[in-house]
């Protein structure tokens, strides 16, 4: 069966790889329900959703920001949820009186292992910063700038956001890094230190455009010291300080005082600065990686993909042939080595080496730009999330083919809950959180209906080939059959052989033994008496008084054929070694049914508890004798006792089985305890011969079992086997 599925899904893979072959740009607008998994909404909330660690058990909570974008005077409010994506369970809710919340970020800030939450807002002129513990207790709050209304338009136009935390003065308690930027109102634009345990700003740094917050702060620390690198955006506001004017965008590096040390020019006229920090996989060392466009008023229009170290000295450059929209560094090879992503203007995603070596190509037929790289199809290995057209979201695998689709997109987020990541995107003032599941299998045949016809047809075929393949076997195995056969009809020969002369040294072995062969002449001498006597009885009227005389001759003569019986028994004992693994609920149900007459007539309640598959290696019908011999007298004992009762058990104890019979009856003197085994000891004088217990002792002998006997005058007698396992 193995080999039918495995041929199966080998015809389909291969019909697949030859319809997917070929240098066609990657499809964007497959049908999402086609795709190998499926965007499933699982909760919405109000307000853009985080998480943090919210305790010392490292259990992930959820804090919420919700603005209400109106004007001022109006409140802004931060919720912290015990659960991730829920309405319910709100631990704590702060509301501030603001416009807007600017920034946001959950940092381990006072390094505790439970996480903070470090917000900015700004109002009237005045820009905020707030830093809360997972209740929401304020460990830190202060206003950090104020500004000024320069274009008279009623208020400030300055925000303010985190571009990083870090411990820049080595006290093991970080400090934030903030930008505070404006629009026509010019002034302050400027780089901040915030020393929040001690309460000081650290340092400031004047700039004259605006702080990047698409990418915030680089941090490179070595031996050296820190260096803190910046993109300055241009917003051509006219501001020009010292060498630099807003009229162009630029990277700087500070050191962690706040220092100048180099900058570079990536590019004129509003086009923006992308730039990341890289390892090479030759020296282990960082790199800073920047696009440049040089802008239509110079006569050079290219751009480049350059590579500098952390002193701002340029090593290597690759011409690219069209505008970088985003560069992003991730490893998604999964080769321990960063690669540079560039998303281009013309649908292109390319992919460099730390070394600039161009590694991929991938062209697609709408544009699509790499944002995030994590696990949240949560499968075991990290996928491509990127938004297409009108923020659409696509998860992609390395490899940049489609696994699914979302046509609704938004600002994208990944939240860690304890069991998962989990997809999250901002939109309209909701955060939406999202699962995935597998496509079902067969939505394949919608996309292609030729597989349909290949699933019906490919495996009669395999049918088919199975069928005469089966025949085949048949074939060779009558022949293997007739040949077997012949085997054993010759071995059946010598085995019958063999029989006749064991059954021949048998009967000689027992006619040796003369108990054995008295008992056989009595019990022969015994039948013809009892028959005439049985013929008599037939032939007397039933009023004739010699009608007792002939029962009592009867039963006599039935107890003498009884005793001779358990003599030929007896005598046969050690004869018989044929032994076998024998489930003990199969005699024992037996013996009920030998019983059965008598369990009803004197309406006797049977109790049993056999564990499962309790077996012993004897031979079957002593086993039998033994316990019928047991259960019989068990029966003898209740007959005259109200509500009898007689207990079965089977269970391992140790290294043997012990088997349990026990009754409710008349029970045993200390002198019938002592010569209960006895041969022809008997208290049954009118029904008993006295050799039940003597072969049950005799049986137990052979097997190197033993036996013990508890019994009471009138409570009853339990008889207990420790019968050995091997």
């Amino acid at each position: 069966m193995n080999r039918v599925v495995n041929a199966t899904m080998l015809t389909i893979s291969i019909f697949l790889l030859c319809l997917s072959c070929g240098d066609e740009p990657i499809n964007l607008n497959q049908d999402p329900k086609l795709l190998a998994y499926q965007f499933v909404e699982t909760e919405q909330v109000n307000g853009y959703a985080g998480s943090l660690v919210i305790d010392s058990l490292e259990n992930i909570g959820e804090y919420r920001v919700r603005n209400l974008w109106v004007p001022k005077d109006t409140l802004s409010t931060v919720i912290l949820d015990e659960k991730l994506g829920s309405e319910q369970g709100i631990l704590q809710q702060i509301t501030i009186k603001t416009e807007k919340v600017e920034s946001f970020e959950a940092f381990d800030i006072d390094n505790d292992s439970i996480g903070e939450l470090v917000i900015t807002y700004v109002y009237g002129d005045t820009l905020f910063i707030k830093i809360l513990d997972p209740h929401f207790k304020e460990i830190y709050s202060n206003p950090i700038c104020v500004g000024e209304d320069r274009n008279n338009n009623g208020y400030w136009e300055g925000t303010g956001f985190i571009c990083g935390i870090y411990d820049l003065n080595y006290d093991k308690i970080p400090e934030i890094l903030i930008g505070c930027i404006t629009g026509y109102d010019l002034y302050p634009r400027k780089l901040m230190c915030l020393d929040w345990h001690n309460d000081s700003i650290l340092w400031e740094y004047n700039v004259a455009g605006h702080v990047t917050n698409a990418y915030n702060c680089l941090f490179y620390r070595d031996t050296t010291g820190i260096r803190l690198i910046f993109g300055i955006d241009d917003p051509n506001n006219g501001v020009v300080l010292d060498d630099f004017s807003d009229s162009e965008s630029y990277i700087i590096c500070l050191n962690g005082q706040g220092e100048y040390q180099w900058h570079i020019n990536p590019g004129k006229k509003h086009y923006g600065c992308n730039y990341g920090l890289i390892s090479s996989n030759l020296d282990s060392k960082a790199y800073l990686v920047s696009v440049d466009k040089r802008g239509k008023i110079y006569s050079d229009t290219s751009h480049h993909l350059n590579l500098y170290d952390v002193g701002g000295k340029q090593l290597r450059s690759a011409s690219l042939s069209n505008q970088v929209r985003k560069l992003a560094i991730e490893d998604i090879d999964e080769n321990n080595n960063d690669e540079i992503i560039l998303s281009m203007n013309n649908s292109e995603i390319i992919v460099y080496s730390s070394e600039l070596e161009l590694l991929n190509r991938y062209q697609f037929n709408s544009l699509l730009q790499f944002q995030a790289y994590a696990d949240v199809l949560n499968i075991g290995y990290r996928q491509i999330i990127a938004n297409g057209v009108n923020q659409s979201i696509w998860i992609l695998n390395n490899e940049f083919k489609p696994l699914a689709f979302l046509k609704d997109g938004g600002k994208i987020g990944v939240v860690s809950r304890t069991d998962r990541k989990q997809l999250t995107v901002y939109n309209n003032g909701k955060t939406v959180f999202y699962d995935f599941e597998k496509t079902p299998w067969y939505m394949i045949f919608s996309k292609y209906p030729i597989l349909a016809f290949a699933a019906g047809a490919i495996p009669l075929g395999l049918i088919l080939f199975i069928i005469w393949n089966i025949l085949m076997r048949f074939r060779k195995k009558n022949r293997i059959i007739s040949n077997q056969k012949d085997n054993l009809d010759k071995t059946l020969v010598e085995l019958k052989n063999t029989q006749k002369k064991l059954i021949e040294a048998e009967k000689y072995k027992q006619a040796k033994d003369i108990a054995g062969g008295m008992a056989h002449e009595i019990h022969n001498s015994l039948s013809p008496a009892m028959n005439s006597l049985f013929m008599l009885k037939k032939r007397i009227s039933q009023e004739d008084k010699n009608l007792r005389l002939i029962d009592l001759s009867t039963d006599t003569i039935r107890r003498a054929i009884d005793l001779t019986n358990s003599i030929k028994f007896y005598s046969k004992l050690d004869i018989e070694k044929d032994r076998n693994e024998i489930l003990i609920a199969e005699i024992f149900n037996e013996v009920l049914e030998a019983q059965k007459a008598r369990i009803q007539e004197f309406d006797i309640r049977i109790i049993t508890e056999i564990e499962t598959n309790s077996s012993i290696a004897a031979t079957r019908t002593q086993l039998f004798s033994l316990i019928n011999n047991l259960f019989q007298n068990a029966i003898d004992a209740v007959i005259d006792t109200s509500n009898a009762l007689l207990k079965f058990r089977v269970f391992k104890q140790g290294d043997s089985i012990v088997i349990e019979i026990e009754d409710n009856g008349c029970g045993m003197s200390g002198e019938d305890k002592t010569k209960a085994f006895e041969m022809f000891y008997s208290t049954k004088p009118f029904s008993g011969t006295g050799l039940g217990l003597a072969i049950v002792r005799k049986i137990l002998t052979l097997y190197n079992a033993r036996i013990e006997l508890v019994s009471e005058i009138d409570k009853g007698s339990k008889f207990t086997i420790f019968w050995p396992i091997d």
